[in-house]
């Protein structure tokens, strides 16, 4: 692995304070760049009101709209029409992170960053500009560290794609695949759980893969490119188009499969043991099929696995489950309800808790379906998601974040593809 040590000037993100409080000593804020005239809004929630119809299922609470986090212009001159805020989020118990992977200023400085913490006059810490790398396509946290895909950006090829990992000391290591290839688009998905971070990339790759970074005294450090065993016959097309992980479990989506049929997509779990990761399973739909397209966007917690299905409409999302003898099977089969259009373009699951973006739902307002269950129970719809002023064409529900009793969502077009994040608690 090639690392590349800079200083942080972060691309493409917005991280913010969450509820809690720091508890490392505060740094002081460097000054934003004279060409930086930019402010956070940081709205906080007047009156706390519900967000969407409420929960319909026993203990699953209702959400509530607290803040909606933006980038406003201090000069018309200066206006950010086409940042796509909300591209893509991460939350842990201390921030949040938001992607904003187009840049449109008026200088002509194509891709851009914000470093924004709450609190501060300005609310701007640092903004960095590069172009063309689409940094903040994807981005995850781990405790104080922020990792941020730029799937265009340059590694041991041109347009290979690279992962920025920033710690909070404000430094910056580049993290590259090994035999990532020119635009197959590494760092366009990540996923990250305590110090581990899986890394996949474009899923129009024919035989793609997923890389394993752990964080250690050196730092981040590639651990395992993860390849199916099958890929040979053909059946891991589009290998690393989704991927996410939960303590020792990984999941990798690949949803141009050719596994039941053509492009039914599948799903491979790796278990990491003794400190290494194999592959444990491949997972299907029951009723798998030609063009299903199982596997685009994933999401996993303990032993559920969910799964988008982008096929022939409605659009449908599959929980999987693993039994006793570690066998996985589908359990559950959620259909978009009416309206529901691109319903499973974003997933989030904890625990007991499920939620599914459809960010064309609605005019293109969007809109996140929340879904509970108990333990054993299947999922049941607990009410909806959306922001207090839903705005047409605003893609609500783009990517979705959820840690403990808060929720962070993109809604990367509102207002002109500005883009916003919103985020509620319960």
């Amino acid at each position: 692995m090639l690392r590349q040590r800079t200083r942080c000037h972060v691309l493409a993100v917005l991280v913010a304070i969450a509820g809690c409080q720091d508890r490392r000593a505060p740094s002081p804020a460097p000054s934003a760049p004279a060409s930086a005239s930019l402010a956070t809004s940081v709205s906080p929630s007047a009156s706390a009101a519900p967000a969407g119809s409420g929960a319909e299922h026993p203990g699953a609470g209702t959400w509530r709209q607290v803040e909606r986090l933006a980038i406003e212009a201090r000069a018309k001159s200066d206006k950010l029409d086409g940042d796509e805020v909300g591209t893509s989020v991460a939350l842990s118990a201390e921030h949040l992170v938001v992607g904003a992977v187009h840049r449109a200023r008026a200088d002509g400085a194509l891709s851009g960053a914000i470093v924004v913490q709450r609190g501060t006059p300005s609310g701007v810490l640092r903004e960095h500009r590069e172009k063309g790398e689409q940094l903040g396509l994807a981005v995850g946290v781990s405790g104080g560290d922020v990792l941020v895909g730029a799937p265009f950006a340059d590694g041991r090829q041109k347009e290979c794609g690279a992962v920025f990992a920033y710690d909070g000391a404000g430094t910056a290591t580049k993290l590259i695949g090994s035999g990532a290839e020119v635009k197959t688009g590494f760092g366009a998905q990540l996923a990250v759980s305590g110090t581990t971070a899986v890394v996949g990339q474009f899923g129009s790759v024919e035989h793609g893969s997923a890389w394993i970074f752990s964080k250690g005294k050196k730092g981040w450090q590639e651990v395992v490119r993860l390849r199916p065993r099958d890929v040979a016959k053909g059946k891991g097309s589009g290998f690393g188009a989704a991927v996410a992980i939960d303590g020792d479990r990984v999941v990798v989506g690949a949803d141009f499969a050719n596994v039941t049929a053509r492009a039914s997509g599948a799903l491979w779990v790796f278990e990491r043991t003794g400190g290494v990761f194999r592959e444990t399973a491949r997972v299907e739909a029951s009723d798998s099929r030609e063009n299903l397209y199982l596997g685009g966007v994933v999401a996993v917690s303990g032993d559920t696995i969910v799964a988008s299905a982008r096929g022939p409409a409605p659009n449908t999302v599959y929980v999987f489950s693993r039994g006793a003898a570690g066998a996985w099977s589908q359990s559950q089969k959620l259909v978009a309800p009416a309206g529901g259009t691109s319903f499973g373009d974003a997933l989030a699951i904890s625990g007991g808790d499920l939620l599914i973006g459809a960010k064309q739902a609605r005019e293109g307002a969007g809109v996140v379906y929340a879904y509970s269950r108990k333990s054993g129970d299947p999922f049941v719809p607990a009410g909806e998601i959306a922001p207090r002023e839903p705005k047409k064409d605003a893609w609500f529900g783009a990517a979705v974040a959820l840690e403990g009793g808060s929720v962070l969502v993109g809604a990367s077009l509102e207002d002109s593809r500005a883009g916003a994040a919103y985020l509620f608690t319960r």
